[in-house]
């Protein structure tokens, strides 16, 4: 309830801060409140987080407003169309891949295709024919910085060791980047040592819900420490408790003297 209020708050900053918290709630009314957000929201930026948080949900009631917003021109820095096919992804529904093809299309914005490159790979991971994952995101190793990149990292999460040797083809281009090639030929290598990309997706997750975890701990002794402090500093000085010797109530040890020469 108390996420769901901050949604409407004045700040942009509180409801994006809203927006992605409830999207770790996977239940019909986190959705619901996300799609009146969605459908309401003016800013850029909280209407892009509340998309990517609908999608978290894995609800398909917010499929609609995900594949609208996809499509979606103008934006800021194309955030709303890319965090909505993020969202997209989430739901690992292979019936939205005409979604993600058609923005892969070269009329798109570079960052856009990027995520559509990833979120393709995606829903791709566990499919029996990765091939008409893989060879869409092949075709994108001769586009631009942006778009390349993302098709190295869709490559390597897709899993399918078939993508090795256009990785390595692309690795031994004279004129590529040189970033680009040192990713194509980790990627390639990882393939072939058959690791598999379900269970790297899910130990980074694993590790990034322990990081979540970790750091709100820190956070909540942080402020108790915190609180103690405003309490210490606003309470008035004990005088009684000072002894002789000054402050603290110790008293300072009295020096030794020394014998007189003889």
């Amino acid at each position: 309830a108390a996420l769901r209020g901050a949604l409407d708050d004045p700040s942009p900053r509180v409801r994006l801060a809203a927006a992605g918290a409830l999207g770790r709630f996977r239940e019909p009314a986190a959705a619901e409140a996300l799609l009146e957000r969605v459908a309401k929201e003016k800013c850029p930026l909280p209407r892009a987080h509340a998309l990517r948080s609908l999608g978290r949900t894995r609800e398909k009631s917010g499929v609609p407003a995900l594949v609208a917003a996809a499509a979606e021109r103008g934006t800021w820095n194309d955030v709303v169309p890319r965090f909505a096919l993020e969202g997209l992804a989430e739901i690992r529904d292979r019936a939205h891949e005409p979604v993600f093809l058609a923005e892969l299309a070269r009329t798109r914005p570079d960052l856009v295709r990027a995520a559509a490159a990833r979120g393709l790979a995606e829903i791709g991971v566990g499919a029996e024919d990765k091939a008409r994952f893989r060879e869409p995101l092949e075709k994108l190793l001769d586009e631009g910085f942006h778009v390349a990149r993302a098709a190295i990292v869709a490559l390597r999460a897709l899993g399918d060791p078939r993508a090795g040797t256009a990785l390595r083809r692309f690795a031994e281009r004279r004129f590529a980047d040189g970033r680009l090639k040192r990713a194509a030929r980790v990627a390639a290598r990882t393939l072939a040592a058959g690791v598999s990309a379900p269970e790297q997706v899910q130990a980074l997750r694993d590790r990034l819900d322990r990081a979540e975890d970790e750091g709100r701990r820190l956070r909540d002794r942080l402020e108790a420490v915190e609180d103690k402090l405003k309490a210490r500093a606003a309470s008035p000085p004990d005088r009684r408790a000072r002894g002789k010797g000054g402050r603290g109530g110790t008293d300072r040890p009295k020096r030794r003297r020394r014998p007189p020469r003889r």
